[in-house]
């Protein structure tokens, strides 16, 4: 029996925010003081809370809400393997957990065999939760069931060294947003401009080295083209606009020079995004804005500005990470009750503090009491500006088989084995018949 038959089988037999402000309030439709004492089990990422990493922040977000003296526990689990593959085995056994932690593009296995609750009812009844900005909610959605609550996100923006600008007598990219200039033309003119010096004092324009489909959203999508089709049965790859934007990606390593290959980036450390930057080593950066990496203390100031504009506009690929309710749980209204303290003003508060996430909730994106969290060189209208632009990924039930199948012919185009349009080509017929696989 496969792994989803025997899962299937085995399934089928509120706070205020003190330094924040306060989000959408409401009373809970279950008083939580007076429900049973029961202790629900969270499977997910945890760290030592008063470290500044996802995982510690989740941390945080179990124990302020243990701390609360409610009847409802929560014991936090952190398997030792692959999260979900524990999760998933979990179920199997008939003990599941009662509360999982979510990446949109891994809840597809535990939705397709039933294992999960539909959250779309408690939303639709529970005006706490109702000050979540609907569009995160899409990435865990199917029609209009949603399937997780968030306590984190992240849309794509632009990272600079202000210093390096004024040395090489160059605008800003901000100051080129504000003239209404800043485009990928700018980008590259800028990327090139910046890069400067040979071996180990070469200076990197713009790093940008991932392979990874969805991360790539950002310049697809704003240079015109999709990663698929509106069935999501076929990829869209091989459109003119998706295969320069593909192409323009690569050339910034191979052709132009401004970002680091695979060699350097094993031999320097950068492989997280940010490194670069905090070691002084770049321009600018393109990347979500949960990276610790540009927390490091530098002795240079730093500034941020949205993604440049292409010819299908500003459109940003965002990333959100939330938990789901399981199916089977000891007590689902208890453990809701969590997850709207999670993704309330709380939860936010923790995530916000440590520089993790940009506002999920309506009453704080764009709030003067975000604005007094940010370090000196974020900017509050950079963060309002990319979450506003960004457009939600449709992940594939399949994307994993077809992300690997694109890395491998990405890297072919990085390298300069192959342009853009062969490589898609050869790869087109097998990633559809990822897309296809069940």
């Amino acid at each position: 029996m496969t792994r989803g038959a025997a899962v299937a089988a085995a399934v089928t037999g509120g706070a205020a925010l003190a330094a924040c402000g306060g989000g959408a309030t409401a009373s809970p439709a279950t008083d939580i003081k007076s429900m049973a004492p029961v202790t629900l089990r969270y499977t997910g990422s945890f760290a030592q809370s008063s470290q500044t990493t996802f995982g510690a922040g989740a941390q945080k977000i179990v124990e302020l809400w243990n701390e609360r003296g409610t009847p409802v526990k929560i014991e936090p689990i952190m398997p030792s393997g692959d999260r979900d593959q524990a999760a998933l085995t979990m179920i199997t056994a008939g003990d599941p957990p009662d509360i999982h932690h979510a990446l949109p593009r891994n809840y597809h296995p535990f939705a397709n065999i039933g294992a999960l609750l539909d959250l779309a009812p408690f939303i639709k009844k529970d005006k706490r939760a109702q000050d979540v900005n609907p569009m995160v909610l899409e990435y865990w959605g199917r029609g209009e069931t949603r399937y997780a609550m968030p306590n984190n996100w992240s849309p794509h923006a632009l990272y600079f060294n202000k210093d390096l600008f004024a040395r090489q007598g160059l605008k800003t990219p901000d100051q080129w947003e504000k003239e209404g200039k800043w485009t990928f033309e700018t980008y590259l003119d800028l990327a090139r401009k910046l890069t400067i010096g040979t071996a180990e004092n070469k200076i990197y324009g713009s790093p940008w080295t991932t392979n990874a489909l969805d991360q790539q959203l950002t310049f697809i999508w704003s240079m015109g083209g999709d990663m698929l089709n509106k069935e999501l049965t076929e990829v869209a790859l091989d459109t003119p606009d998706a295969l320069e934007a593909i192409q323009f990606q690569a050339d910034l390593t191979h052709r132009h020079g401004v970002s680091m290959d695979a060699d350097t980036l094993r031999t320097t450390g950068w492989r997280g995004s940010g490194g670069a930057i905090s070691a002084g080593r770049a321009g600018m950066e393109i990347m979500t804005t949960d990276v610790v990496g540009l927390l490091i203390p530098t002795t240079f100031e730093k500034g941020m500005a949205p993604i440049p504009k292409g010819k299908g506009g500003r459109v940003v690929r965002g990333n959100p990470i939330g938990a789901h309710l399981v199916k089977g749980g000891k007590n689902p209204d208890a453990a809701w009750e969590f997850l709207t303290f999670m993704s309330g003003p709380d939860g936010a508060k923790v995530m916000l503090e440590r520089h993790l996430t940009v506002p999920w909730l309506k009453s704080l994106l764009g709030s003067k009491e975000h604005e007094r969290l940010l370090l000196p060189w974020e900017s509050a209208a950079a963060y309002l500006e990319s979450s506003n632009k960004v457009r939600p990924t449709r992940y594939p039930e399949t994307f994993s088989d077809v992300n690997t199948i694109y890395a491998k012919a990405y890297t072919e185009v990085q390298t300069g084995q192959k342009p853009a349009r062969q490589a898609i080509a050869e790869s087109k017929t097998a990633m559809n018949q990822a897309l296809k696989k069940k």
